[in-house]
């Protein structure tokens, strides 16, 4: 976070020398929110109750500067990562798809999750939290499978 404020002070000079709005904002999306975004539906989960205010009033500064044309909130972004992961998991080009289980012979009363469409604008975290659970119980699974071989 102690970068992330260096940054926005950065900004702030950016302002004072006549930098428009339009480019001050992509300038904090390419700094700021994309260092804070990094790797974040790895380490997002274990984020606390008081990590996660201090990044949303943390964005809220932001966005009452004129950084970013929205608010934006640390769920959001969260749910937006997930999704976004998980829906490039499932195509059958991602590196590990093939290491998922199928969805449909999870569980015999019909697939644990329906995936039309993967929009941000449409996110439904539920049913990411359902895929990312399975995910990474398969994950885990072919770990230990692995570990297992390479003892014998």
């Amino acid at each position: 976070m102690s970068v992330c404020s260096q940054h926005v002070y950065l900004m702030k000079l950016l302002r004072a020398k006549g930098l428009p709005t339009p480019q001050l904002q992509h300038i904090c999306q390419a700094l700021i929110i994309s260092r804070i975004l990094y790797a974040v539906s790895a380490w997002g989960v274990f984020l606390s109750a008081e990590l996660r205010n201090r990044i949303n009033g943390f964005f809220h500064r932001l966005y009452k500067y004129g950084y970013t044309p929205a608010l934006v909130d640390m769920e959001q972004l969260l749910c937006n990562a997930d999704e976004t992961l998980f829906c490039k998991a499932l195509k059958d080009v991602y590196c590990l798809h093939h290491l998922l289980p199928e969805l449909d012979s999870l569980f015999s009363s019909g697939p644990l999750i329906t995936t039309t469409t993967c929009q941000y604008a449409n996110t439904n975290c539920t049913n990411v939290l359902l895929l990312s659970a399975v995910f990474l119980i398969s994950i885990l699974i072919i770990s230990k499978i692995v570990f297992i071989v390479t003892l014998l």
